[in-house]
């Protein structure tokens, strides 16, 4: 079974982001809680990650799941506060943070690279050992469905993409879609590194 639950992690990763400002308490404000969602099966993948090797949804089990989105050469301001709220939801699980898997799937099929994949992860400076999956826009889109994200991209090669978090529940009875974490806390995370 999973050994670090997935109710303490969405626990965890609402609260990344430390002390709310507006009432001094610990923790966020309710308007920063994240969804629980009703566990919808998670989709079966098999993709490849920036070191080359395949990953399945099956070789995720054994551990409750962050997935989160990524385009690795994202000329806006998404990816990079996306990959800097990972970063605050790593550090405040200290020593837990290696009992998650941290795996990221491309909003870009048509220009990640296993060296821009590398490269942003770097840039980014990512503090948990992320696993950023890759495949054809064919392998990838019925996933962002799956999310409900969408990819596109427009006639000068620039993609425009939404992105979230998402948190599995990837126990022994096969993989579920348990928690949304709060788009609020990238403003949350944005907010902290000018404090």
């Amino acid at each position: 079974g999973v050994v670090f639950g997935f109710t303490a992690l969405a626990n965890r990763m609402s609260n990344a982001g430390g002390a709310n400002s507006a009432n001094g308490q610990a923790g966020v404000s309710n308007s920063y809680q994240g969804v629980l969602l009703g566990g919808d099966p998670a989709p079966a993948f098999t993709l490849t990650d920036q070191t080359g090797k395949t990953v399945t949804l099956n070789s995720l089990k054994g551990k409750p799941t962050v997935f989160t989105f990524f385009d690795s050469v994202c000329p806006h301001t998404d990816c990079s506060l996306m990959a800097q709220y990972i970063n605050v939801s790593a550090k405040e699980m200290g020593g837990d943070m290696n009992r998650v898997n941290w795996v990221a799937l491309s909003l870009n099929p048509w220009h990640d690279t296993r060296q821009s994949v590398n490269a942003f992860i770097t840039n980014q400076q990512l503090k948990p050992h992320l696993v950023y999956l890759m495949g054809s826009w064919k392998q990838l889109q019925p996933l962002w469905n799956a999310f409900h994200m969408q990819s596109i991209e427009q006639a000068h090669g620039i993609v425009i993409h939404t992105t979230g978090v998402y948190l599995l529940d990837c126990g022994a009875a096969g993989s579920r879609i348990r928690y949304q974490a709060p788009s609020r806390l990238l403003t949350r995370v944005v907010l902290l590194g000018k404090a």
